[in-house]
């Protein structure tokens, strides 16, 4: 799966720009498999959790929280142009990045 320069590799669990490669948790791996299925629209905690929860995971508002942050960080360690927004009341959007801003229709 790809979105922007970002590359998602499902088989091996890492995210990669470029020659640069990351190892994601399952549960950072779900969490942005589920955001690059439906890039620049919102899916909402619950979604999210669901699909957590569908691993025999249990899941609260913070863990969601927490699988979304680290796929940030390890997206911008890799100075990849597109991050994981989030939309108070609504959930999470992937969106591509100019600069420092995210950008979104």
């Amino acid at each position: 799966m790809r979105y922007g320069e970002l590359s998602y590799d499902k088989s091996a669990n890492e995210i990669s720009v470029g020659d640069a490669r990351v190892a994601l948790s399952r549960g950072e791996s779900i969490v942005l498999e589920r955001c690059l299925r439906h890039p620049e629209r919102v899916v909402t905690k619950t979604q999210l959790g669901e699909s957590l929860h569908s691993l025999d995971q249990d899941y609260t508002d913070n863990s969601i929280q927490m699988h979304v942050h680290r796929v940030r960080r390890k997206m911008a360690d890799l100075r990849a142009d597109v991050t994981i927004r989030a939309l108070r009341g609504l959930g999470y959007m992937l969106v591509r990045l100019r600069g420092d801003v995210a950008l979104h229709d």
